[in-house]
């Protein structure tokens, strides 16, 4: 398709996609084979010693260097479409930050993350759709091309199927410029909820990594207030 320079192929999209779960798949298989929920922050066991993933070795993997490659490939793309929509060049965007963000080029995510939010942040009060994709309701978890754990699409289960639950825990936090977690409070909960479930939902806050939002240049650090319901 490409060599036929045919850019505006739909298929491309996807076929990068593709490529881009396969680098980042690729980068943690060791990690996700011990770890498939939390695989970013577990920690690598090496001689007896236990340390943190080499933040060296994903800065300057060879998966990095090829998943930006296709994020570069993706933006060319929507460039050359003349039916592109504010919304979606905003989103390639952010998901080209987030590449960086995950392979632990946080200067260089957190750059970009501000000239972003800089470029949109005029004309997200005249878009319903741009101003979703900077300021959801709920936060985005990272990456956005693999199932957030507990998700339905996690646990395979279709969209449309209902899901039984029996308790709830209603929680607020904020975001750092880094996509971590901050400040988390447990706000009110149902009865069935008890101390270890508190517990459990506290260490998936703290290990689960969100996309960083920003305003005026600076991050958006406002208090998010989400319930969790707990599933049968």
């Amino acid at each position: 398709m490409l060599q036929q320079g045919n850019t505006l192929h739909p298929d491309l999209l996807s076929l990068e996609r593709k490529l881009l779960t396969s680098y980042f798949l690729s980068i943690h298989r060791e990690n996700i084979l011990y770890e498939p929920d939390f695989y970013l922050t577990r920690r690598k066991s090496k001689t007896g010693s236990r340390l943190d993933t080499n933040s060296i070795e994903l800065m300057e993997s060879q998966e990095y260097r090829l998943g930006q490659a296709a994020h570069e490939r993706t933006l060319a793309y929507l460039t050359h479409d003349p039916d592109i929509t504010q919304a979606a060049q905003a989103n390639a965007i952010l998901e080209a930050a987030d590449w960086h963000l995950l392979f632990e080029r946080k200067v260089k995510a957190v750059r970009q993350y501000q000239d972003i939010y800089a470029s949109f942040q005029t004309v997200t009060e005249q878009s319903e759709k741009l101003s979703a994709i900077l300021y959801p309701e709920f936060p985005v978890v990272l990456p956005v091309y693999l199932p957030p754990p507990n998700s339905k699409e996690k646990l395979k289960i279709r969209p449309e199927e209902p899901v039984r639950y029996f308790g709830y825990i209603d929680v607020s936090f904020q975001i750092n410029r880094y996509g971590k977690s901050t400040n988390v409070r447990i706000l009110e909960q149902s009865e069935e909820v008890n101390r270890n479930m508190e517990i459990r939902l506290q260490n998936y806050l703290q290990q689960v990594l969100f996309r960083p939002r920003f305003k005026d240049g600076e991050p958006d650090t406002g208090t998010m207030n989400v319930r969790y319901y707990l599933g049968v």
